[in-house]
């Protein structure tokens, strides 16, 4: 597909295909590569995405939801995440935080921007969890989430979106994950 391996990839709603994942080796770039496809995969045009490169270990998912925005899954190593994304401390305004690890965004208008990031946590005080394979043991707290695991997602009819990491399973509704 296009550019990236280990690529979350779904149609658009235009019926262009669109993939968002891990660099190639030696590309330099330092952001995730996205491509898009208008002719069914035949060719691709490559852009540098608005998010973090993933590494070895880490593999995106990339959903279209049957309530209509797209849900994207992946890894980050630093990213800002605007008031309202911190948990219980009921921050409001332009306040900002910096969280670490597994998250989620969302598209309202095709992959061409992305409003809404969500680290993926039980917003609980810092504990310990183990991801099996290559995650191994981490801490989770509401600004640190699981470090690296390979992603695969579904949505349930009842609207449930079911993440599983190499071990650790989560599951939540498009209301959790854009509060």
């Amino acid at each position: 597909m296009g550019y990236g391996i280990h690529a979350g990839v779904t149609q658009l709603k235009d019926g262009c295909i669109l993939g968002l994942g891990r660099r190639l080796r030696g590309d330099v770039d330092p952001a995730m590569p996205q491509s898009i496809s208008s002719d069914g995969g035949a060719t691709f045009v490559r852009t540098p995405s608005i998010f973090d490169a993933i590494r070895s270990g880490q593999r995106p998912v990339l959903l279209s939801l049957q309530e209509g925005p797209l849900a994207f899954f992946s890894f980050t190593l630093g990213m800002e995440f605007k008031s309202g994304f911190a948990g219980n401390d009921g921050a409001t305004g332009e306040q900002s935080w910096t969280g670490r690890g597994l998250f989620g965004a969302l598209s309202y208008d095709e992959g061409a921007t992305w409003p809404v990031r969500r680290l993926i946590t039980d917003d609980r005080p810092e504990h310990w969890l183990d991801g099996g394979a290559w995650t191994g043991k981490f801490v989770m707290s509401p600004t640190l989430a699981e470090p690296r695991g390979y992603l695969t997602a579904t949505q349930t009819e009842n609207g449930i979106i079911h993440l599983l990491s190499s071990k650790v399973h989560y599951a939540f509704n498009l209301a959790w994950l854009d509060a």
